[in-house]
């Protein structure tokens, strides 16, 4: 069933993966939320993955997200997933959202690697996602966007500002769930939301952002006439 796709504005994504190199490690879970435009949330997915023969399972990774291995190989397989996800966004949006993440370079990688292999085992997600060139190949190009709000570097940016003035940082640590890092310096229990757990890291995802943007002095920016060329 549709939702009320003239809400959402922003999409709030995270994932678990067998690695960190997307070329040989794959993803195990997908998670994300839907907000409108007061990061309130308007429609939730979470899923597991269960990534092609052949995928790198680095055993660091396990002990980091403890995820069982059974729910890995009963979750969606690639194009599955795709699928699955692109229906999240089609329900939620009627434009491209603005993307939420911590270390959004990370799931960035994973979701286009997962993405153009989906597209190579079945020409129908490449149709869904209204792939005509390969130019315009790409979840990124397509389905998502690159506009996006990375709470990772808004705390380097609220650090870097500190040293300016001569104070001490503001965070000890620009992970999510690491001791002195966001959750921890903006007072959110670390046992309130399930470190490493996709989902879980959505939901602190969005309240870090919602107290980094009490914390950071807005300032009205006057946007520069630009002279049409003649």
């Amino acid at each position: 069933m549709r939702q009320n796709i003239s809400i959402a504005k922003y999409l709030v994504i995270d994932t678990e993966t067998t690695g960190l190199n997307p070329t040989k490690h794959g993803l195990i879970q997908m998670a994300a939320l839907a907000l409108d435009s007061e990061l309130q949330i308007v429609a939730e997915y979470n899923e597991y993955i269960c990534p092609p023969e052949g995928t790198e399972f680095d055993p660091e990774a396990q002990t980091i997200h403890n995820i069982p291995r059974s729910k890995v190989d009963n979750g969606l397989n690639y194009t599955e997933f795709a699928d699955s996800f692109i229906d999240f966004i089609s329900d939620n949006f009627n434009t491209k959202p603005i993307i939420v993440a911590q270390f959004f370079a990370f799931d960035y990688g994973f979701l286009t690697s997962v993405f153009d292999q989906a597209m190579e085992l079945d020409s129908d997600i490449k149709i869904r996602l209204k792939v005509e060139n390969e130019s315009q190949s790409g979840v990124f190009n397509t389905l998502l966007s690159r506009n996006f709000i990375d709470t990772k570097a808004l705390a380097s940016v609220m650090n870097l500002k500190a040293e300016l003035i001569s104070k001490p940082p503001y965070f000890q640590e620009t992970s999510l769930s690491k001791y002195g890092g966001l959750k921890d310096t903006l007072g959110i229990p670390q046992d309130k939301f399930q470190a490493h757990d996709a989902l879980a890291d959505c939901y602190a995802t969005r309240e870090v952002l919602e107290k980094m943007i009490d914390l950071i002095d807005l300032v009205a920016i006057v946007p520069p006439v630009i002279e049409e060329e003649v």
